[in-house]
């Protein structure tokens, strides 16, 4: 074998370097490129020397670059910054071309933000450029400070060592070999380096490689999407950095490995053999997969009954083998026995469901997500779909639509403020003339209030306050709506807050704030805006201010009416 080794300063650093089709993209982070930068910047000229580059001679002053890509590439940014910044006449007098990734290489020229989501490598490509900006910093002076000195720090005093491999070394076992102990690898970066070598193979056609890493793109973009992620996921995108490998795990599912093979990169290992045997066929397979994604997420009942599974727990792989050998018909029904299974609740035990309990808890907030998301399903003529993307990227909890009992507020600025919040409600509610005087001498009260405030006077008249807020039709009390407070038909879904001044408010309380949440923007689900819409039961019966016994009977029947298919038969 004919090896060379020689060193080189990094400015004298010519030629072209291919990256092929074996090697995962640019990964380095922020954090990589920041210490390369320190790493130069506090050598101050005294030689550096940096890691090799191993290199294999391709064409006249053309490379493969085998090791070194990541230290390669982010150097030709800090040379790219400095001149696309006027901070310096000349950029960096190398290349980097890509076998597979052929619009990387005009990226690579010119990084740009708009298109940094396009693909997993113009993301990390830019991430890294905007670090390399960063750290000249925003002052002018600065800039071209550190442009001067490093570049000529870099013309002169750093080096790397450059390995040249002889044309008979295997670059791709030599490339495993050079990467043990380094950043690792992901299974989806294994799976796509080992099908791009097997698909140039000399039997298949010479374009297929670009066609397939064209095709990877298009569905790593697609996964992407928030919207179409959480339809599959529940997991956050941080656990997945490449989607694609959600659909590599599902099929590797699908494959038994021997107990020698069990360890680390399980998802390549599983998928390895089939990839060499037939590597069309088993992308092909990858393709079908993201169709039937695509498939279910444009079907308006399917994509509410499977997110609804996902969002519950189920897998995406247990989804598809649900589907397994079905028709849409027949898949329709397994999803809603599905549903009924993870539900698990007759009509008598769902109206029975309190909040009191961990499990009991738990379940209030499963159907209550259930009746959102039907609610949604059947507006299938609007165009309306639930956003599980939200619902995913928040913490939720189960609001009291009445106000639970206010002792939980334990200091003097909670018991200040929800007075002050209460006196304000009570002052704007329009009142019939049998509360009118009941209201007015309370107003007095609170409007007499100064601090500090003891919990003896606070408890008075919150409970005042709260009677005259809960008063029915029949001037029934709190007191008397005590018993079904944590009950589900007073219970409705809401993003998770700090505030318990408004956690323990009354009813109009809560309205007056949801409505502001609205108005800004926020994300309310459905049926709680519902429920402070007073969309429930008889309009002509209906205290817009108050949230009646009637109120909770119509909630509560609604809420039985949408989980009605789903929930177990009386025994």
């Amino acid at each position: 074998m004919t090896t060379a080794l020689s060193t080189m300063n990094v400015g004298d650093i010519e030629g072209q370097f291919r990256i092929c089709a074996y090697q995962r993209g640019y990964r380095w982070g922020r954090h990589e490129v920041h210490q390369l930068l320190e790493d130069i910047w506090e050598s101050k000229g005294q030689p550096y020397r940096l890691q090799p580059i191993v290199v294999r001679a391709i064409g006249e002053n053309e490379w493969e670059l085998i090791d070194g890509q990541q230290r390669l590439t982010t150097l030709y940014l800090i040379y790219l910054f400095m001149q696309r910044s006027e901070l310096k006449k000349f950029g960096p007098q190398y290349s980097i071309v890509y076998d597979t990734r052929n619009k990387s290489a005009e990226f690579l020229r010119a990084p740009d933000n708009a298109q940094a989501e396009d693909n997993i490598d113009f993301h990390f490509l830019y991430a890294a450029y905007a670090e390399i900006e960063a750290w000249f910093g925003p002052d002018e002076h600065k800039q071209q400070e550190r442009a001067d000195k490093l570049f000529i720090w870099l013309k002169d005093g750093v080096e790397v060592i450059r390995y040249e491999t002889g044309a008979e070394e295997d670059p791709i076992a030599l490339f495993a070999r050079l990467n043990v102990g380094r950043i690792p690898l992901t299974d989806a970066e294994l799976v796509k380096a080992h099908l791009l070598t097997q698909v140039q193979a000399p039997q298949h056609r010479a374009d297929r490689a670009y066609s397939v890493a064209a095709q990877w793109d298009g569905i790593e973009r697609d996964l992407r999407r928030p919207d179409i992620w959480a339809f599959i996921s529940n997991r956050q995108g941080d656990d997945y950095p490449t989607r694609i490998t959600l659909l590599l795990d599902t099929l590797a599912d699908q494959q038994q490995l021997s107990d020698a093979q069990h360890g680390q990169r399980q998802t390549f290992e599983k998928l390895r053999a089939a990839i060499t045997r037939d590597p069309m066929n088993f992308w092909n397979a990858v393709v079908e997969l993201h169709a039937r994604v695509l498939g279910w997420f444009e079907d308006h009942h399917l994509y509410h009954r499977i997110g609804f599974l996902i969002a519950s727990g189920d897998s995406f792989g247990e989804i598809l083998t649900l589907a397994r050998g079905k028709l849409v018909s027949e898949f329709t029904r397994a999803l809603v026995g599905r549903i009924g299974e993870k539900l698990d609740l007759s009509r008598k035990a769902l109206a029975e469901l309190s909040y009191e309990g961990g499990a009991g808890r738990n379940k209030c907030q499963q159907a209550l997500l259930l009746m959102n998301v039907e609610t949604i399903r059947h507006r299938d003529m609007s165009g309306e779909r639930f956003p599980f993307a939200a619902h995913h990227g928040d913490n939720w909890s189960l609001e009291h639509i009445h106000a639970q009992n206010s002792e939980v507020l334990r200091n003097e600025e909670e018991w200040y403020s929800w007075l002050a919040l209460h006196r304000k409600v009570l002052a704007d509610l329009p009142i019939s003339d049998e509360f009118l005087n009941q209201r007015d001498s309370l107003l007095a009260e609170l409007m007499a209030v100064s601090r500090p405030i003891t919990n003896l006077v606070f408890q008075r008249l919150s409970v005042a306050v709260t009677d005259l807020l809960t008063a029915t039709d029949q001037a029934v009390g709190a007191a008397n709506m005590a018993n079904d407070m944590h009950g589900i038909a007073n219970l409705a879904l809401l993003q998770s807050g700090k505030n318990s001044v408004l956690s323990n408010s009354a009813f109009e309380a809560k309205r007056q704030a949801l409505l502001a949440m609205d108005k800004a923007g926020a994300y309310i689900p459905v049926c709680t805006r519902q429920v402070f819409l007073k969309y429930f039961g008889d309009h002509s019966a209906r205290k817009p201010y108050f949230w009646s016994l009637q109120d909770r009977e119509a909630y509560s029947a609604a809420l039985e009416n949408l989980l009605g298919p789903y929930l177990k038969a009386p025994v």
